[in-house]
């Protein structure tokens, strides 16, 4: 449970917004975000927000308090959410409350008085060399095939990788333009071999256009990243490798270029960071491994 000391609470004075209900000062809000932030972020904002307003008793933005807040999280953290969960939330409301300051539908950011909550550091899981090779051996249809190549060699997440068109491939040079977190553009490089079975799978679609979504339902609409979980949980079934999911395809991709010694500043370039602490993580979990690697040596002289 999260701790509810706080600073003490400012006076309240009311903006030139305060008549402004709180649902239509959310909806106006996540139109705007949609322009920069991505849709994974936007969907997760709506999903924050929406639950708020589920909580607070009235739909006015005077209930955007931060008493009001306090209580929402203690509630909340009583059902034993996560950590990375709380933190999330209050950095959603965070930047609700900082765009309604900009709006004058209140005068102070009220998250601005709780209590920070740090978002829990997460070690990386990337597939053992085994796992990599049970999964890789597996015969799959030739879209999964594809699929199963982007995630092991481009560290993509998932729903950049659903939302590739035809436009955004290039094969010479080799790359991928997708639109990734944060809604930023990231040019992926792309391996020689990814390429051939990119161009194959590109050249045996029906009348291929730039905005054709490169994996898409019967109904021409793109994959949603649900789809891929269940492939790749259907995958680690059959390889027999507990908890495959798309995102420990990405780990075990950053894995291979640390281990491979390229430097840190590449790595942060492929996986599209854009703090390098997040890409240190990796060189943690390489680490980790050259320790078991070194404990496990012969001691002594041979016989």
């Amino acid at each position: 449970m999260i701790a509810t000391s706080a600073r003490p609470a400012r006076a309240v004075t009311l903006a030139r917004g305060w008549r402004m209900k709180l649902s239509k000062a959310m909806t106006e809000f996540l139109t705007e975000i949609r322009v920069a932030k991505s849709p994974a972020t936007v969907t997760a904002y709506e999903s924050d927000l929406v639950r708020l307003k589920g909580y607070l008793t009235q739909d006015t933005v005077l209930h955007f308090t931060a008493e009001r807040l306090r209580a929402y999280f203690v509630s909340i953290s009583e059902q034993g959410l996560k950590m990375s969960t709380l933190h999330r939330k209050r950095a959603c409301f965070n930047e609700f409350g900082k765009w309604g300051v900009r709006r004058r539908y209140w005068t102070e950011n009220p998250v601005n008085d709780l209590v920070a909550i740090r978002r829990p550091e997460h070690v990386p899981r990337p597939f053992s060399h085994d796992e990599q090779a049970r999964l890789l051996a597996l015969e799959l249809p030739v879209e999964e095939d594809l699929i199963r190549a982007l995630l092991f060699y481009t560290g993509l997440r998932v729903t950049p990788l659903c939302t590739i068109r035809v436009g955004d491939l290039s094969f010479d040079p080799p790359t991928i333009r997708a639109v990734v977190k944060g809604g930023r553009t990231q040019v992926v490089r792309v391996h020689d071999q990814l390429r051939d079975k990119l161009y194959a799978y590109v050249t045996s679609l029906p009348a291929p256009r730039p905005s054709t979504p490169l994996f898409a339902y019967r109904n021409g609409r793109p994959f949603q990243r649900r789809a891929v979980e269940r492939m790749t949980r259907a995958w680690g079934a059959a390889a027999k490798v507990p908890d495959c999911t798309p995102h420990r395809f990405r780990h075990s991709f950053a894995c291979a270029l640390a281990e491979g010694a390229v430097g840190i500043h590449v790595i942060k370039e492929a996986m599209g960071h854009r703090d390098i602490n997040s890409t240190m993580a990796y060189t943690k979990v390489t680490n980790a491994m050259l320790d078991q690697a070194i404990a496990t040596l012969p001691w002594g002289r041979p016989a």
